[in-house]
């Protein structure tokens, strides 16, 4: 993995006064004076970075978990989902996945769904997906029910996550590290809005799993006034941008997708494409980001639109804000998912796009209901 070279930055906001806090000499924060206006005498002085309270950064454990994978033996289709969407765990033998289908003026999403066989011979390619509901429909399960691969169940802040592919990389709003620590008793997990997610699919088969995160890392904080205590900082680390689910099946199995009267088969070894990505007009012209833009929540990246989706001030011990997504340190990313059909997309990615997309993450986040 190499490191980009760029200078460290404070990002720690008071966006209430109007205060930026980072470095004088960041580019993207310089502009010219207008004629006739004085230079600033004293430039503002950053704050010294704060001491991270560890022990309200636990990630929520999802369940069932499993910390082991089926014999090799075992033939699969597998799910891989990129761009904006949530993963709700519903209960022990359901997860739903919501599709944003909400923006606003510079951002909007459409979902696109591509099938393929074991030979990554197309078997439907449907764009712009819309409506209420994708039913899935899997006939001769090798393996029943649901579980996320968590590697280690007892682990007290994303640092302590060791294997890439575990589940919890992905950003989870119930967690202690953001909404859980400030849930009132009885609360388990944040409430939903409606209508935000559309499709929805809910799962009842596979095997849960971060296919791949980002080489970056990042931060959560507040940036309403006032200045937030240092528990209310977290730091992620790396954070899951491609989730894939491996839905086992017998030899003669299939996994059929519906939606507004198409259908997609996918036999054993198939692999189906969710992808919900950014766009600025239309499909063909993406969002563009500015990752070190501390101060336009949307300028930096989509994160923001995941809170059309919930709501973070209910049934909170205390008065919650919306936490924001931080870049901390960028580093050009060089691993590719571990997928074939679509796999060329990633190898032929330039070193700007793979820098870009891995400094402003359009990905998954989670709500994990933990037991």
């Amino acid at each position: 993995m190499k490191k980009m070279n760029r200078r460290d930055y404070l990002k720690k906001i008071g966006a209430g006064a109007g205060l930026l806090v980072a470095s004088r000499n960041m580019d993207i924060f310089a502009q010219k004076r207008r004629r006739g206006t004085r230079r600033r005498a004293t430039p503002v002085q950053p704050r010294p970075r704060p001491k991270i309270d560890s022990v309200s950064q636990k990630p929520t454990l999802w369940t069932p978990p499993t910390d082991t994978w089926p014999d090799a033996n075992y033939k699969f289709v597998k799910l891989i989902f990129m761009g904006l969407m949530g993963f709700t765990h519903i209960d022990d033998s359901h997860c739903e996945v919501g599709f944003h289908s909400t923006g606003d003026s510079t951002h909007h999403h459409s979902l696109s769904i591509h099938g393929y066989d074991a030979d990554c011979n197309n078997r439907g390619e449907w764009e712009d997906v819309k409506g209420n509901t994708i039913d899935i429909a899997v006939d001769n399960e090798a393996l029943s029910g649901i579980s996320y691969y968590q590697l280690t169940a007892n682990v007290n802040s994303r640092a302590d996550l060791k294997d890439a592919k575990d589940f919890r990389w992905i950003i989870d709003f119930d967690s202690d590290y953001l909404y859980g620590k400030h849930f009132a008793a009885g609360t388990r997990t944040v409430r939903k809005k409606a209508a935000t997610y559309k499709p929805k699919l809910v799962l009842k088969n596979g095997i849960f799993h971060t296919l791949r995160k980002t080489a970056s890392t990042f931060w959560v904080q507040p940036a309403q006034p006032p200045y937030p205590p240092d528990n209310w900082i977290s730091e992620l680390g790396n954070v899951a941008d491609i989730i894939g689910v491996n839905i086992y099946l017998k030899d003669n199995g299939k996994i059929t997708l519906s939606y507004d009267s198409k259908r997609m088969e996918i036999p054993p070894g198939g692999e189906i494409y969710f992808h919900n990505h950014c766009f600025k007009s239309n499909p063909n012209d993406p969002c563009t980001v500015e990752p070190n833009n501390v101060v336009n929540r949307k300028k930096r990246s989509d994160f923001y639109l995941n809170y059309d989706a919930f709501y973070y001030d209910k049934d909170m011990k205390e008065q919650t804000y919306e936490y924001e997504l931080f870049l901390r340190d960028s580093y050009l990313q060089t691993a590719s998912p571990e997928i074939k059909c679509e796999k060329k997309h990633f190898d032929e990615m330039s070193d700007r796009e793979r820098r870009l997309t891995d400094e402003a993450p359009c990905a998954a986040t989670g709500y994990g209901d933990s037991k």
